[in-house]
């Protein structure tokens, strides 16, 4: 295997790990958890899968032994899968979360989504019989085909829609908010380019994880703020609910107990 195959699978393997981290981290937070969370959950999981498949795809090329025959085919299959389907939990994400600005959002951009992404699965399906994508070889290599293009193009087009989508509501979302969720499409759609004409660099899904690792740190500024805000609505209603008390004990002397400090006639005092 070339150097540059093995800096693909440790970038690969890494990136995976770190989808992987981010999982743990947002499944051990608050129990009750927001569609918006499991939705993230869900990109941030087919996103290691898609890592992992990619790096075994990297991993078995090249040798001629009957389990790296199939882990080829099966992991670059699974590759292009999962890449589209990414695409497409994405938007739920994204509709999701600007619909939890309280902001009328159309589910349209969702199944115009999931629809391309089972067209182009559908391609891919085709692409094992008649190799209009890829080819693996004699040799167990992986090899590009004329229509490979074909391939990026539709990743490129519902990135476009993704773009869109937030380009029309982007002045409901703060700057942080904008800017992780611009970088989750922007990044990827530069990569699909590089990767387009450049063959052997694996950009793609390590700008996936690296726009991912934004979204991750907005939503971790975001429940921040709402764990502050919280606190502080939590510490106005008891400042409100309790009034300032009157003293409990009283300062004037109380006459039974001046009373009881009066020598008794007849009876001595104690020395």
């Amino acid at each position: 295997m070339s150097t540059i195959g093995y800096i693909n699978i440790s970038l690969e393997l890494f990136g995976g790990l770190l989808s992987l981290i981010f999982i743990l981290c947002l499944s051990l937070g608050s129990p009750k958890k927001e569609e918006l969370e499991h939705l993230y959950i869900r990109v941030l999981s087919i996103n290691t899968a898609v890592l992992f498949s990619d790096a075994a795809a990297w991993l078995f090329k090249g040798h001629p032994d009957g389990f790296s025959f199939w882990m080829v085919r099966i992991a670059n299959f699974l590759v292009f899968t999962f890449g589209y389907i990414l695409l497409a939990v994405f938007t739920d994400y994204l509709v999701c979360f600007i619909s939890a600005k309280g902001i009328g959002i159309s589910r349209a951009p969702s199944r115009l989504m999931w629809t391309l992404t089972l067209a182009a699965i559908v391609l891919v399906v085709i692409s094992q019989y008649n190799h209009m994508y890829y080819l693996i070889d004699s040799q167990n290599i992986y090899r590009r085909q004329r229509w490979f293009w074909i391939s990026q193009m539709a990743g490129i087009i519902c990135m476009l829609i993704n773009g869109t989508i937030l380009i029309r509501y982007r002045k409901y979302l703060s700057k942080k908010e904008l800017t992780g969720l611009a970088a989750y499409i922007v990044l990827p759609v530069m990569a699909m380019l590089v990767q387009a004409f450049v063959y052997g660099i694996a950009v793609l899904y390590i700008a996936t994880t690296v726009s991912a690792l934004c979204i991750y740190i907005s939503i971790q500024v975001e429940q921040s703020r709402k764990f502050s805000q919280e606190e502080l609505e939590l510490e106005k209603s008891r400042t409100s609910c309790c009034p300032k008390s009157t003293p409990i004990f009283s300062t004037t002397p109380c006459p039974l107990s001046r009373a009881c400090a009066r020598p008794t006639p007849g009876r001595q005092n104690w020395p």
